[in-house]
């Protein structure tokens, strides 16, 4: 079988026109299934069903390929109206993915089925969204091809507006953009020819629109970039914002990308407004923008200098819900920002600067910044006080942040391991706590520093027992690792404590949880000879529906029974 190619291809957030985030998420699990593709051709079973399997995970992906060029190559304005469509071919392919993934889980050796089921949890929870301003441009131009305008020489009021404000919002607006679109749109026609009668009476009314009126975006362009250096009254600017507005909050959104002009009481005012506005829209994909993410930015800072707390409050809160409107999409903000927020941290806006933290420590572009920033040492500080009422959101972000290898080495030079442990028997946080933990067991350095801490391994192997699915999972994960990287680890992964709990998970677990403890409870197995704990499983099983707690008193083990291992129904 050949191999997946094009995962070569170095496809970006920029690479993409449009629908740049449905794109970024289907490209993650590409990504992922790319990481384990040769190990699942080198595993494959010689079975005609492994084979389809492999052939049709490949033919997935190769789907996404053509997918990723559509949206690289198309029209922009074309994109923009079949957003719908969009997702629902995403949904198809995740979907497809899917299912050849859960034949080939079962095809595998545990291992690698771990890591197809890691996969798997992935591909499942996912959701795709349009980006925002993909969705207001497409509902626009939608509504405007709804009324089935006839074309004319003469300009029309409602093309002008609706184009005007699809263009602005798929940045249309320069002579080279213009070009790229007009060109984008005759490629089509040339492929639909009269194939797609509907299709082709579509583009043909695009093509005129761009045609039309294309030069009027690059005059309204000019003329903004002209007004930034005249100084606005509030209302004079809300005036000059109605020939663009097309909803209820227009003007003011059109104010947030001139808040520099306006004098600083008319700033706050208008991040207030647009803040209460925003909470009291019925479809916020229609409103909120990436663009003006930068703007509000800037006045958080210049509230946060002039000592404006009532202000900071207001701008973080807004920065807060354009950033969790935009997801990944998050476009790059201000140089040293990071730097900023670490202002922020240590002051009345703690948490809400926390969240906005949280929210930019899923990306890769700011680690860097969160070293030289220092919001290392304050996040170690705020875990390391009792008194600190944000321990939850701080550990959300180290949760992100360890995710981050480069991190990931600063965290366990700095000591947070041991900073942690405490945490592992907080019932609210422990899940945190492990996720944390084992994030970092994927860095060989980490594992020394758990060995070190016994009462480290104790307490993990404790949530075996005590916690929720996903913090057992995770438990068992960081465990294995140990065992691999370890070898003083394996010892201390002989406590009846932890053997006992993985006799239960291997019977009562999730299927995961199954798969995962039977195969630890394997590996023990092939310890040392000299190995001072030499138990029984067939004892342990048959105290399964006993309390766990006596379990552990009464000296059960497992290496006189590997039959019974192997003989328990993993799913």
């Amino acid at each position: 079988m050949q191999g997946v190619a094009f995962v070569e291809y170095s496809y970006t957030t920029t690479t993409w026109k449009v629908h740049r985030l449905a794109c970024l998420e289907l490209k993650r699990i590409i990504e992922k299934i790319a990481n384990i593709f040769t190990a699942l051709e080198s595993a494959r079973p010689r079975c005609k069903k492994g084979l389809q399997a492999l052939c049709s995970l490949h033919n997935c992906m190769e789907k996404c390929e053509l997918l990723f060029r559509h949206c690289s190559e198309s029209s922009k304005l074309y994109l923009a109206i079949s957003g719908e469509k969009i997702i629902l071919r995403c949904e198809r392919i995740c979907y497809s993915l899917e299912l050849c993934l859960s034949q080939l889980q079962n095809m595998v050796e545990p291992t690698l089925a771990a890591k197809v089921s890691q996969i798997l949890d992935y591909v499942r929870n996912v959701v795709f969204t349009l980006d925002s301003s993909d969705d207001e441009a497409g509902r626009v131009l939608l509504d405007l091809l709804h009324q089935d305008i006839k074309t004319s020489k003469f300009a029309k009021v409602e093309e002008l507006k609706a184009f005007n404000f699809a263009a602005s919002r798929l940045h249309i607006t320069s002579p080279l953009a213009i070009m790229i679109e007009k060109r984008s749109i005759r490629k089509l026609l040339s492929k639909i020819l009269n194939t797609d009668p509907a299709k082709k009476k579509i583009l043909n009314y695009l093509l005129y629109l761009v045609t039309k009126y294309g030069k009027s975006t690059k005059q309204q362009d000019t003329e903004t970039i002209e007004d930034a250096g005249t100084e606005y009254g509030i209302d004079e600017i809300q005036e000059k914002s109605k020939g663009f507005d097309c909803n209820p909050i227009g003007p003011n959104l059109f104010i947030l990308g001139n808040l520099s002009v306006l004098p600083w009481a008319s700033r706050r005012k208008a991040v207030e407004d647009v803040k209460n506005q925003l909470k009291d829209v019925q479809q916020p994909h229609l409103f909120k923008s990436t663009c003006y993410i930068c703007p509000v930015f800037k006045f958080l800072k210049d509230a946060h200098k002039l000592g404006d707390s009532a202000a900071k409050r207001h701008g973080v809160e807004l920065i807060l819900m354009f950033l969790k409107e935009c997801r990944t999409d998050t476009p790059p903000l201000p140089k040293g920002v990071i730097s900023d927020l670490s202002l922020f941290l240590d002051s009345d806006i703690t948490e809400e600067a926390l969240l906005v933290l949280q929210l930019l420590s899923c990306q890769q572009h700011y680690t860097r910044d969160m070293v030289t920033s220092g919001i290392l040492l304050f996040l170690q500080r705020a875990i390391n006080d009792p008194k600190n009422k944000h321990h939850n959101v701080t550990l959300k972000v180290l949760c992100n942040l360890s995710a981050h290898e480069d991190l990931g080495h600063h965290m366990i030079y700095l000591g947070f391991i041991q900073d942690l442990v405490p945490f592992l028997d907080e019932l609210l946080l422990s899940g945190y706590c492990v996720q944390i933990f084992k994030n970092l067991c994927n860095i060989e350095e980490a594992a020394a520093h758990f060995v070190e801490n016994e009462s480290c391994i104790t307490s993990i192997g404790e949530l075996l027992e005590l916690g929720k699915v996903e913090e057992q999972e995770n438990a068992l994960e960081i465990l294995t690792l140990l065992y691999y990287q370890r070898e003083e680890a394996r010892e201390i992964l002989m406590q009846d404590d932890i053997i006992s709990s993985l006799v239960h998970l291997s019977e009562n677990g999730s299927c995961k949880g199954k798969l995962m403890s039977v195969e630890l409870l394997r590996l023990l197995n092939n310890a040392p000879d000299d190995c001072s704990q030499v138990y029984s499983l067939s004892d342990a099983s048959q105290s399964t529906n006993g309390d766990l707690r006596t379990r552990r008193k009464s000296s059960v083990g497992f290496f006189g029974g590997r039959k019974s291992v192997f003989g328990f129904s993993l799913c």
